[in-house]
């Protein structure tokens, strides 16, 4: 995004979280399951701790749940700290630009390099500050990533709802990030109630 477009991410994310102090967050990380057919080779590396076999999806969205930027294909046993250390996001420091961080949950470490990348305080918080700050962070579960993510298995839940193969997924997830983006720069949204209850 050019500095005018991260001003406006900015103001999203401080207005979601109720709270001008996170007006430098240029984006929210997550990571997601994708169900994929088990590998002929090495497919015990690819069974999640939610019981299936998957990939993971590292998505970085903004305020509105657009993709700013995705990597897919590391096996579903790898937890998300492993696989930021792994993307090119954190290896290259592509994201964010210097001055901004990104927001993820407690399944991140909080970095100040080669990423600046904010977290929740963990459980249990010392004081109304830290309790504030999570609290700001979390927002009902609106400033994060996960909402870009369930859009995407939404709006192709024909795709993810089967196990995808493992040599494809990769490819088809990244048309589906980019779809997904293409459906939002057009005003097609993806409506709360669309939400299937049996996606992972």
């Amino acid at each position: 995004p050019s500095e005018a477009e991260l001003e406006v991410i900015g103001a999203g994310f401080a207005q979601l979280a109720g709270s001008p102090a996170l007006n430098r967050v240029a984006g929210s990380i997550d990571c997601s399951h994708i169900r994929i057919k088990p590998p002929g080779e090495y497919k015990e590396d690819y069974y999640n701790r939610k019981l299936f076999h998957s990939i993971q999806l590292q998505a970085i969205c903004d305020h509105k749940g657009r993709f700013l930027n995705a990597f897919v294909g590391l096996p579903g046993s790898v937890h998300d700290a492993r696989v930021l250390r792994w993307s090119s996001v954190y290896v290259q420091q592509l994201y964010p630009p210097p001055g901004w961080c990104i927001i993820g949950d407690g399944g991140y470490p909080c970095l100040a390099t080669p990423i600046c990348l904010m977290t929740p305080f963990r459980e249990p918080v010392q004081g109304p500050v830290q309790a504030r700050y999570n609290k700001h962070l979390s927002k009902k579960g609106k400033v994060c990533c996960g909402e870009g993510l369930r859009d995407d298995e939404t709006r192709w839940r024909s795709i993810f709802l089967k196990a995808l193969e493992s040599t494809f997924a990769p490819v088809v997830v990244s048309c589906c990030v980019f779809l997904h983006n293409l459906c939002l720069s057009n005003g097609d949204f993806v409506e709360p109630g669309d939400f299937p209850q049996d996606l992972p």
